[in-house]
């Protein structure tokens, strides 16, 4: 994992993994509290190893029911955990926050599956 920051950038592009080579770039923003970058990081070194996104692409709003911590709790929102792969913690059906620490992250069975870790 590269790890690229431009000072003069508020925002930087999308960070980027590819499974295939092994190779990801992850562009990581400098008013972000470290922890967030470890999510971040994270985030793409699993997706590096055959983990597939697990949020909406336009939106960014996690996907129910795999991009979701815990798709069964009652009511639904709002999430307490993020699913790794979905980057953030759902909290409505339209709205998201970032984690702040990977301790507020967890990693699905789906996501589990795709690593190849699981054990059923």
């Amino acid at each position: 994992v590269n790890y690229y920051h431009n000072a003069s950038a508020k925002i930087l592009d999308g960070s980027k993994s590819f499974s295939k080579s092994r190779v990801g770039v992850v562009n990581l923003q400098i008013n972000q509290a470290k922890s967030q970058h470890n999510v971040e990081l994270a985030h793409e070194i699993l997706q590096i190893f055959g983990a597939q996104e697990k949020f909406d692409l336009v939106t960014g709003q996690p996907n129910y029911p795999n991009g979701y911590a815990d798709p069964n709790q009652d009511p639904l929102y709002p999430q307490y955990k993020a699913e790794l792969m979905a980057k953030h913690i759902p909290i409505s059906k339209i709205e998201n926050v970032m984690p702040q620490h990977l301790s507020q992250t967890m990693i699905s069975d789906a996501t589990a599956k795709e690593l190849g870790w699981s054990l059923f």
